[in-house]
């Protein structure tokens, strides 16, 4: 016993040294303390550094871009793998001509863009953010157009696809917007991505939902408008035929050479409303391989090979955009295995028609020419006209059937 009490002892002085050393560099303090003013320091400053990236239009749920909302070239940012967001912004500290990160699950794109990042879209799952002093602004000039009544707007509140679809990534609140209906209409037409507005009492929600307000639900009190833009076409700006589906189309998302294939220099991405609407982006850019659409977001193939095959992916569509003369066989559905590959080998061993390849079949198969003589839309002149003719032959066995309308003559011979 006496020798474990020597023992306490011995332990009680060195600790009350150890307490003497420190305090004679951190006065007031124990060395315990003096390892957590130091690791405070360090933390502060590590705060400081991630507290220059600004949010930019809100930072969740954005992606960024460049000069404009359709500026996503390579160019612009370095990709790189990450755990997480704060990593991100370490990746971006280290790089002496970072100007902002756009983050997503695993992906941290570092802009090194001279101008940095000077737009952004919704999307998401993403997070973009500024870095760095910004000395350029840009005001965005009001859009025109009018706003239609959802379900009669009085006593409804707007909704994305369902009426219960009520996602705070479906809309932003927007101060100047709730002291009345025009505020709100008004804080709209500001907003390059309103879609629509819902509007009560003291409260205004600006809707930049992609797909638009396609639901409401009954709410007294409240009041729900869809914005129509008149620039934007509902029609479609491609003729019957300039697009199409790879494996299916339907729960397919593109690839290039191969399944795994999917570099991102194969396309680049923009914001579509509807798979029309990515479509459409295409068939106006002529090196337009075919797109790939998801909710919102509208890859544009330029690979120069094209889209060569797909994979099974719910909630996405790949189609290809015809270059005029298309030849072989299509899948029609994914079912039973069938893709344009599978089709166009299997179909090349049997007489014309014969199943699979024949009417009630998985595949289509034929020989199809399209030729587009004359086109515009509304993003050409005010004063401009339009007139397509679309041509198709195709021939198999029985009989002729000719259709004609003021704008498109088909003609098929079977």
């Amino acid at each position: 016993s006496l020798q474990r009490l020597a023992a306490m002892i011995s332990l009680l002085l060195t600790i009350l040294h150890l307490a003497d050393a420190s305090n004679a560099t951190c006065q007031g303090c124990t060395a315990g303390m003096a390892y957590l003013q130091l690791h405070g320091n360090v933390q502060r400053a590590a705060l400081s550094q991630s507290d220059d990236f600004v949010p930019m239009d809100g930072g969740m749920g954005r992606a960024c871009r460049g000069a404009s909302r359709t500026d996503n070239s390579p160019s612009n940012y370095v990709a790189t793998r990450v755990s997480n967001l704060e990593e991100c912004k370490t990746a971006c500290m280290s790089e002496p001509s970072c100007r902002g990160i756009e983050y997503s699950a695993g992906r941290c794109e570092v802009w090194t863009r001279a101008d940095g990042i000077m737009a952004s879209i919704p999307l998401d799952g993403f997070s973009c953010y500024r870095y760095g002093p910004y000395t350029t602004t840009t005001t965005m000039p009001a859009r025109s157009g009018t706003f239609e009544a959802v379900d009669g707007a009085t006593g409804r509140a707007c909704r994305g696809a369902t009426g219960g679809d009520n996602l705070p990534s479906h809309y932003k609140l927007s101060a100047s917007g709730k002291s009345s209906l025009d505020a709100c209409k008004s804080a709209c037409l500001q907003d390059m991505d309103c879609k629509g507005i819902e509007f009560s009492s003291g409260r205004c929600e600006v809707w930049i939902r992609p797909q638009g307000i396609q639901a409401s639900a009954a709410v007294s009190g409240f009041m729900c408008y869809r914005f129509v833009d008149p620039s934007i076409s509902t029609t479609t700006a491609f003729p019957e035929g300039a697009f199409a589906p790879v494996d299916g189309g339907t729960g397919r998302a593109c690839r290039g050479a191969s399944p795994g294939d999917n570099k991102a220099s194969h396309y680049t991405v923009e914001a579509a409303s509807s798979l029309t609407h990515c479509k459409t982006l295409c068939f106006l850019d002529s090196s337009c391989k075919g797109v790939e659409y998801s909710a919102g977001r509208c890859e544009i193939w330029t690979r120069s090979a094209g889209i060569e095959t797909s994979i099974a992916l719910d909630g996405y569509e790949c189609w290809r955009k015809e270059d005029g003369t298309s030849t072989g066989c299509q899948a029609q559905t994914s079912q039973l295995g069938a893709t344009d590959a599978v089709c166009t080998e299997t179909c090349s061993y049997l007489a014309s028609g014969q199943w699979p390849c024949g009417e009630g079949g998985p595949c289509l198969c034929g020989s199809t020419t399209m030729t587009t003589t004359a086109m515009t839309t509304t993003a050409a002149t005010s004063t401009a006209t339009t007139a397509a003719t679309t041509s198709q032959s195709t021939t198999t066995t029985a009989a002729t059937t000719t259709t004609t309308t003021t704008t498109t003559t088909t003609t098929t011979t079977t």
